[in-house]
């Protein structure tokens, strides 16, 4: 019971992990191909590099999968919070001045979140 339902929530959190490390992959193998697509090939004239999304994957699990892993866990752990207050100030939006006071705090914290976690993840 009590131990069954840390095994489900554990699950469910690495789930969600992993699928969040399989997105930033994905997005890092697609800016990659592009990269490659503009950068090298326009600098020297060569064709393009067969298979380019495939080797930004290769690339991206060899040397970046450790910021892919951290990325995606301040996005998992961050996400509901950042959620949980942008409802709570687009509830108070038009409420009294006790209300607007938290609506001010909330967007306040909010645009602190993203101004710091803009650096460490392109989701966040």
């Amino acid at each position: 019971p009590a131990e069954l339902s840390l095994y489900i929530f554990f699950y469910v959190f690495m789930c969600a992990w992993l699928m969040e490390v399989v997105m930033a992959v994905g997005s890092f193998s697609t800016a990659y191909a592009a990269e490659h697509y503009f950068f090298v090939r326009g600098n020297r004239g060569d064709p393009m590099p067969s298979c380019a999304p495939f080797r930004g994957v290769a690339v991206g699990l060899v040397y970046h999968l450790g910021t892919f892993a951290w990325g995606s866990l301040v996005i998992l752990v961050t996400g509901p919070t950042r959620a949980f207050l942008a409802t709570v100030s687009e509830a108070t939006k038009n409420s009294s001045c006790c209300a607007r006071c938290i609506f001010s705090c909330c967007s306040c914290f909010i645009d602190l979140n993203r101004i710091f976690l803009r650096y460490w993840t392109r989701l966040a």
